[in-house]
């Protein structure tokens, strides 16, 4: 799967099975409008869409070997100096956000 933009993160978030609770309360409905939930719901999906920017998207993904589909640089294993020097950078970007 290549990189998400914000808007399909919030898409897979809502249609996705799951069973939640906030406290006692079992959560229904869309995750992503929660009260407990959309902040930080829309919070990913803002570091997400950093992967979509197009002066962003060089160093918040990377070409997937089996793919060739762009893949967010979180997700990259590093083996090398420069593949942890780009999730470095890429972290940094986050941090800056």
């Amino acid at each position: 799967m290549g990189a998400l933009n914000g808007k399909q993160f919030l898409q897979r978030l809502d249609s996705t099975p799951r069973e939640l609770w906030y406290g006692d309360q079992k959560v229904t409905g869309s995750v992503s409008t929660h009260p407990a939930f959309r902040g930080v719901a829309k919070s990913i999906a803002a570091l997400y869409e950093m992967q979509n920017t197009p002066n962003l998207k060089e160093i918040m993904t990377y070409t997937s070997p089996k793919t060739g589909n762009p893949v967010g640089v979180s997700f990259l294993q590093p083996r090398t100096k420069e593949d942890l020097a780009k999730r470095t950078t890429m972290m940094k970007g986050w941090e800056s956000f």
